[in-house]
């Protein structure tokens, strides 16, 4: 049996409604307790030359994926090792995560092809034109995008190229500037996203599909439909994509292993330290509305 997979219009009304009533300025408050920021921020304030964290940072990032930890715990991990050495130029930053990589728990899969990705970056001269970015202290995050897409042969949507320009933007906040994400950038799509996009309501199935697995099979196969979704809820509620992605990375992050019940309970002990209780309730019953089985 074909199953249908389609957006529910009143649900992005809702959502983006109850998202904008949040507001951005919690969403930059959640950000600085996220793992991630908190590792950038301990690569900048380790390596003595700013530029040269941002290349760690950026080619850390377009080799996050199929990893064997959670992504909190592969940047801590990372921050850890790259605070300790000492890189004087482009090629050693390749050196270095190359070296990373035969020795890191938390990104284990498909080595060769990620070192493969690393060369390339750097063959291209993509490092190099990151570096001069930096360097003129003009960092363009969707002239980072651009440059990653082309170094790297590319789309400029690829959830990993994506995902690189939000750290890029958590690398320019814990540098002390006050910038937001682009909207033009959509939201990177990964297994969180994925089931936040189906208890909410926003993306739906029919028939109604009860097995997680194929659950999130369907749905990460559809990416484009869950990007396009967000896309709208972001438009209509004020609010980058990236920041979306900040929030609800951060506030489910056991969605999938726990029932809906205690990702909802949790997400309000963190949200309700920077929202109205009553309203970061409310944003919550509409985010996890929907059961997700475990």
């Amino acid at each position: 049996m074909i199953t249908k997979i389609y957006v529910d219009d009143d649900r992005v009304h809702v959502i983006a409604e109850k998202l904008h009533l949040v507001g951005l300025k919690p969403i930059l408050l959640i950000e600085e307790s996220d793992p991630q920021f908190k590792a950038v921020l301990k690569i900048v304030d380790n390596i003595r030359d700013k530029c040269i964290a941002f290349l760690l940072i950026v080619s850390n990032a377009i080799i996050s994926y199929r990893l064997s930890s959670r992504g909190e715990e592969y940047w801590l991990e990372f921050a850890e090792y790259v605070s300790k050495t000492r890189i004087r130029d482009v090629s050693e930053v390749i050196d270095v995560l190359k070296t990373f990589l035969s020795i890191s728990k938390g990104n284990r899969l498909l080595r060769s092809q990620k070192i493969r990705r690393l060369n390339r970056l750097l063959i291209s001269g993509s490092l190099n034109q990151l570096l001069n970015l930096c360097r003129s202290n003009r960092i363009n995050l969707m002239e980072v995008v651009n440059i990653l897409a082309n170094g790297l042969n590319s789309k400029k949507s690829s959830k990993t190229i994506v995902f690189a320009c939000k750290m890029s933007y958590y690398f320019l906040r814990a540098i002390g500037q006050d910038v937001l994400p682009p909207f033009e950038i959509d939201i990177p799509v990964d297994r969180r996203i994925a089931i936040v996009s189906y208890t909410s309501g926003l993306i739906k199935l029919d028939p109604h599909i009860s097995r997680a697995r194929e659950l999130e099979h369907i749905l990460l196969r559809n990416s484009d439909l869950i990007v396009s979704v967000w896309r709208r809820v972001s438009a209509m509620s004020s609010i980058p994509p990236l920041n979306i992605d900040s929030l609800i990375w951060l506030i489910s992050k056991d969605i999938g292993v726990k029932p809906i019940s205690y990702v909802r309970k949790q997400a309000l002990k963190s949200l309700s330290r920077v929202v109205d209780y009553t309203l970061a309730k409310s944003f919550l019953e509409e985010l996890f509305r929907y059961e997700y089985t475990v």
